[in-house]
């Protein structure tokens, strides 16, 4: 696994964003061409943050961030990193957002929503970015063979999730010991909101599985309008 930092910064309340956080590193997967076969040595995915910055809503605390993959080929697993700081510049708590995959010319929209209960006492916040630049190794023969997006009531979120249905098939010519699948969720823009990430286990050649996702988009789930499924045999 080749995991790198692409994105060490700070952040203030009242400050936008920063432009330019971006670290060039050697990527080796082509969304357009998912198979073993071995990567051109000069694509390179560029992951940059373009905007960063604190939103405080009525109903959750959050990082918004913007990360776009400027580079020719699609970066692995991304991870962005917030520490959240009060006034005496100690952390109050770390939360997470990932994203499966990142494609080249796409954009993804984060959030990392704040996890603790006094979101009055941050200060300020730093923000770190890693992602595998391996490829998704994805046999020759792995492939989704339908797949569907819809909205459904869930009365535990008081509002709707997304949920990605389909079916993939193992055509590769021996058993997979795992299967996960990875669907990017989009907007009407063609911007990345989120993913959902579902596995599966000991699929037999010539078989097909069925796959189910969900995703809590809270208030953003009327924004997907698009999916993208990928099937890999390992996508951490």
């Amino acid at each position: 696994m080749n995991r790198r930092e692409f994105l060490g910064t700070t952040g203030a309340l009242g400050i936008a964003g920063l432009s330019g956080g971006a670290l060039s590193t050697a990527a080796s997967q082509d969304r357009d061409q998912r198979s073993d076969s071995d990567p051109d040595p000069d694509d390179e995915a560029l992951l940059e943050v373009t905007d960063h910055e604190l939103v405080a809503a009525d109903d959750a605390t959050y990082l918004a961030a913007t990360v776009e993959n400027g580079g020719d080929v699609a970066a692995g697993w991304i991870t962005l990193e917030v520490d959240w700081i009060d006034a005496r510049d100690e952390r109050l708590e770390t939360d997470l957002a990932h994203l499966g995959t990142l494609g080249p010319g796409q954009s993804w929209r984060a959030r990392a929503y704040y996890s603790g209960s006094e979101p009055e006492l941050i200060a300020d916040y730093t923000l770190e970015g890693r992602a595998n630049f391996e490829p998704l190794p994805v046999p020759s023969g792995l492939e989704v063979l339908e797949s569907d997006v819809d909205l459904e009531s869930d009365v535990d979120l008081e509002g709707e999730e997304v949920v990605v249905t389909g079916r993939f098939g193992n055509g590769t010519g021996e058993e997979q010991p795992n299967v996960d699948v990875i669907a990017l969720l989009s907007d009407d823009a063609e911007i990345v909101l989120g993913d959902v990430w579902t596995n599966e286990a000991d699929v037999p050649n010539g078989e097909s599985r069925s796959f189910e996702g969900r995703w809590n988009g809270r208030d953003r789930a009327d924004d997907v309008a698009d999916h993208d499924v990928i099937v890999t045999s390992s996508a951490f």
